[in-house]
């Protein structure tokens, strides 16, 4: 697996890392910084963000899978991140983050500044860290089913990991935020390395 710029990616797993609650996921999640670094098309990409994630909760003594996605209709793969929860099953998750200004994957933002898009983040943000500080959150699960579009909610509306959720809401712009990926074709799950 190689990043952009050709790099290989670099996977530390931790032998001690168990799976965790859906709960303790989402309490990880937001403790982890890897959403806030900022999007850099050709420099800091997908494979990047999934590479930290992994080390991250690796190292958090969370078990992580870093996976990557062939689409049928697309050139370009992606790189994301899934977990096997105990009580939800396999969660996909896509961390990669920020935008710059003048950009948006957002359905709902076409047309607004950072400051606006900043502020749709703010709507109903659960923190399960206690902290009172708000912040952009970019956790999205992801929901990836061969043959399917890839689908991504913001993890603070995401109730339920299997795709099906995903059908049923994607169409209500409150909650599905983000624009479908492509169809995926193939879906590479690497455990360990």
């Amino acid at each position: 697996m190689m990043k952009r710029l050709g790099e290989p990616v670099v996977l530390v797993d931790n032998q001690l890392a168990k799976n965790c609650s859906w709960y303790d996921l989402l309490v990880f999640l937001d403790n982890d910084d890897t959403d806030q670094l900022m999007y850099v098309d050709g420099t800091f990409v997908c494979t990047d963000f999934a590479e930290r994630l992994h080390n991250n909760a690796e190292q958090a003594g969370i078990r992580a899978a870093y996976v990557t996605i062939d689409y049928s209709d697309l050139e370009e793969g992606h790189a994301l991140n899934a977990f096997e929860t105990t009580d939800m099953g396999l969660v996909f998750v896509d961390c990669t983050g920020s935008i710059k200004k003048g950009q948006t994957t957002k359905k709902q933002t076409t047309n607004l500044d950072l400051e606006e898009l900043e502020e749709l983040y703010f709507l109903d943000y659960i923190d399960y860290t206690g902290s009172t500080e708000k912040q952009i959150n970019w956790d999205k699960i992801a929901y990836v089913k061969e043959g399917e579009k890839y689908g991504v909610i913001s993890r603070d509306y995401a109730k339920e990991a299997d795709y099906d959720f995903y059908l049923k809401i994607k169409n209500n712009t409150r909650y599905a935020f983000f624009e479908e990926g492509g169809t995926v074709k193939k879906v590479n799950i690497y455990w360990d390395m």
